[in-house]
């Protein structure tokens, strides 16, 4: 190579790298620790919580998930950190980079905890996070399938979760239907706290308008536990080896939630609470 095409090919290459960083400085979130104090002295900020008793909101849709690097016994699929599942492999960096995940400083499961705790700082005094539980894929005799279960985070790290940090904390049951106990831990989950049960069906296999679930639903009615739970398309949450049956099938159709709002319980979605009148 003689010098020209040297010199043009440095100056690609350091092109290359100052549009990477921009990039990235773009795409990748900077981190930062808590609420900056221009933005909590803005009269916007302070205003938005006049007249609004801070020990009165809770955001009910904080998912809490981990890799099990921290003896929790949380479980994150294989392939979430296998290069050539590329779909999934790039899931897992955009959700920890969002998450603001620093193993350097830790486990990957306590810096997820920490930075909770971290952007609460920024919120008034009171407000707390309900902590998602999150179910494996089960099949029809409701034994656990690894392969197909995208996460996993256990009932009971987040009730310990909650019981170590109650002024931040409350936390959400993750139960599957299919479960032959599904009833016994949905008593012992409110027994425990719980406030509500999370579901995502189409990650988790379960068919909201299965004959099966007729008795959980009458449980969760008759302990007055709401479902929190996503209808339509899933993108967010991909099984590794989820059947194209489970994909596109009826599992995320609203209509299949029917019977829910039949026992009279009430649904939590991301933007709606829906009560039967």
């Amino acid at each position: 190579m003689n010098r020209r095409a040297f010199v043009a090919a440095l100056g690609v290459g350091v092109a290359s790298s100052l549009f990477a960083k921009s990039f990235a400085s773009r795409l990748l979130n900077p981190c930062l620790a808590g609420l900056p104090t221009h933005l909590a002295a803005d009269p916007i900020f302070q205003q938005a919580w006049d007249g609004i008793d801070p020990t009165h909101v809770w955001d009910c849709h904080t998912h809490l998930v981990g890799v099990g690097d921290d003896d929790r016994c949380t479980y994150a699929n294989p392939r979430t950190t296998n290069p050539l599942f590329v779909s999934q492999f790039a899931q897992r960096i955009f959700y920890m980079n969002a998450a603001c995940v620093n193993p350097s400083k830790g486990t990957t499961d306590r810096s997820y905890v920490e930075h909770l705790h971290s952007l609460l700082d920024g919120m008034p005094h009171g407000a707390k996070v309900m902590l998602l539980a999150f179910e494996s894929f089960r099949d029809s005799s409701g034994a656990t399938d690894w392969r197909r279960t995208t996460f996993h985070t256990p009932n009971n790290y987040a009730r310990d979760l909650a019981r170590e940090f109650p002024a931040r904390f409350e936390w959400v049951a993750s139960i599957h239907p299919h479960r032959n106990d599904c009833v016994t831990e949905l008593r012992r989950s409110k027994q425990d706290g719980a406030r509500a049960v999370k579901w995502l069906p189409s990650a988790m296999g379960i068919d909201p308008a299965a004959k099966k679930c007729d008795e959980f639903y009458a449980a969760m009615a008759e302990l007055n536990l709401p479902l929190i739970t996503h209808a339509g398309h899933e993108a967010a949450v991909e099984c590794s080896a989820r059947p194209l049956a489970i994909t596109r099938g009826n599992h995320g159709r609203p209509l299949e939630l029917l019977g829910v709002l039949v026992v009279g319980l009430r649904l939590l979605g991301p933007r709606h609470d829906v009560q039967r009148d």
